[in-house]
């Protein structure tokens, strides 16, 4: 059987929603080991985020960044 067009549609949008809360669930996990526990504000901030872009290169940018103010570009609390 094949997909149509709306079905391939609907299951493109759950791969990339997946994709996106991988990315997000990556974050975290990385930025506690390096940074610490991550506060309602910060798990906020990283939900926050809907590009698939941006959640990659704040992925990316986990180790050089010294704390999650500087990786999210929060104010100081």
């Amino acid at each position: 059987m094949e997909e149509s067009v709306t079905d391939q549609a609907i299951i493109g949008k759950g791969v990339e929603k997946g994709r996106r809360e991988e990315a997000r669930r990556n974050i975290l996990l990385l930025g506690e080991s390096h940074f610490g526990s991550a506060g309602a504000d910060v798990r906020a901030a990283i939900e926050a985020v809907s590009d698939l872009d941006r959640l990659e290169q704040l992925l990316l940018r986990v180790q050089k960044a010294s704390n999650w103010q500087e990786l999210l570009q929060l104010p100081s609390s």
